[in-house]
């Protein structure tokens, strides 16, 4: 009884609303010194996670059982300080989403592509977030998925635009979210704290429905990204863009994944990419450059197709030293590289007699050097180092990356193993 009576005067000290201004502006450090103690840890975190996430009563109780236990008075004004400032903070969070906007394309020399542009801008513009689904946005390097996803949404309010280079946490991702909002300068590291939970509670306020561009350099980091979108697409819509094409392997276990894959330009929009790059070089040259006729446009469309990097490069590269016929050559020869470092020729064999691509059950009970072809997971290792193959997610396929690698399997032999 003696405990009891003793316990409880300290219990309503630690919760009195009336509690001493001097008190109230010594609690922080001392909370924080206290937490220092690897004893106290455990209660300390919990305890802040519930003031983070904005749950007042678990704060109050986690701060009882801290009163009780440890004997930390003054926990009340500790949890009801934090609680008012991480309010202001996601207000003013709020307010950062709903401004957030992309403003301009990277490219100088955009070319509108419809077919693409249309299922990205559904996406954009889609209200129903009830089945919490989110879209991942892949293809091969260089075929233009960030410049599409980036000019697709310019000037949508609300689009929140994260480059993820080398975030591998899921709370590494979340901090990238919001730097993005806030920005990295003085006085914001108090925003970095906050907590998935935070942002949903930011977002679900906005008189918009915000948008989070995710765009990934490397598959290492897209597990993180996925865990952070299956939190948030039930609130906004989530876009993952995958810089590797195989980098899809990492999803396809959730059945709220929707895939857009960005496949090479239509002939009309390749040869309005080459005519803005002919102009391009012509200034920078004195008009010293050679343009391609429609022959030559249709030789190096059908033999090593219209990825706008490939085009690019071409229009930079021809000259009257180095035709296009000298820059296809090459090209081709790099793609029959990538052919023959490919290490399942089984593959390449099925694609030759199916160049439309393969389901991976046409392999069943197949193996090379201890992969199970049928397997797209155990292939993605091969699949990723050649650059020759990419699984085609949304398909359900083995397919050549581009008509480049689809030319060249037309006069190499694969092997057999």
């Amino acid at each position: 009884m003696k405990f009891y009576t003793r316990i409880i005067p300290v219990i309503s000290y630690g919760i009195r609303k009336q509690v001493s201004p001097i008190v109230t502006k010594k609690l922080l450090p001392t909370a924080r010194s206290f937490s220092s103690n690897r004893n106290n840890n455990n209660v300390f975190e919990r305890f802040v996670e519930s003031v983070k996430s904005n749950n007042f009563a678990a704060s109050i109780a986690i701060g009882a059982v801290g009163t009780i236990v440890l004997g930390l008075a003054p926990y009340y004004s500790f949890i009801k300080e934090v609680h008012e400032d991480t309010v202001d903070l996601k207000d003013k969070l709020k307010i950062a989403i709903e401004t957030s906007q992309i403003t301009h394309s990277l490219s100088r020399h955009f070319v509108h592509r419809p077919n693409i542009e249309e299922k990205i801008k559904n996406v954009l513009t889609g209200t129903d977030l009830s089945c919490g689904a989110y879209t991942i946005v892949y293809g091969p390097k260089g075929i233009g998925k960030t410049e599409l996803v980036d000019h697709t949404a310019i000037r949508m309010k609300g689009v929140v635009k994260v480059n993820v280079y080398s975030e591998k946490e899921k709370k590494e991702v979340i901090q990238a979210v919001i730097k993005n909002l806030v920005g990295e300068k003085e006085g914001n590291s108090n925003f970095y704290n906050l907590n998935v939970t935070a942002l949903i509670e930011a977002a679900t306020k906005c008189s918009v429905i915000p948008t989070i561009i995710f765009d990934v350099s490397h598959p290492d980091y897209c597990d993180a990204v996925r865990s952070v979108s299956k939190d948030l697409a039930p609130y906004c819509r989530c876009i993952i863009v995958l810089s590797e094409p195989n980098a899809v392997l990492k999803f396809g276990r959730d059945m709220r994944e929707r895939f857009i894959y960005v496949d090479e330009m239509e002939r009309e929009e390749a040869k309005q990419l080459l005519g803005k790059y002919d102009e391009k070089n012509k200034e920078l040259k004195g008009g010293q450059v050679p343009t391609l006729t429609e022959a030559e446009m249709d030789y190096v469309f059908t033999t090593i197709g219209t990825s706008p990097l490939c085009l690019i490069h071409l229009a930079n590269s021809v000259s009257s030293n180095y035709s296009v016929y000298d820059y296809v050559a090459n090209f081709l020869q790099h793609a029959k590289q990538d052919l023959v470092s490919f290490p399942h020729k089984q593959i390449l064999k099925a694609l030759k007699d199916h160049p439309e691509g393969v389901a991976p059950k046409y392999f069943k009970n197949q193996e090379n050097q201890g992969i199970d072809l049928s397997n797209p997971q155990e292939v993605g290792i091969a699949m990723k180092s050649s650059n020759a193959i990419v699984y085609r997610r949304e398909r359900i396929k083995y397919m050549l990356l581009s008509t480049a690698h689809r030319t060249a399997l037309k006069s190499y032999k694969p092997p057999d193993n």
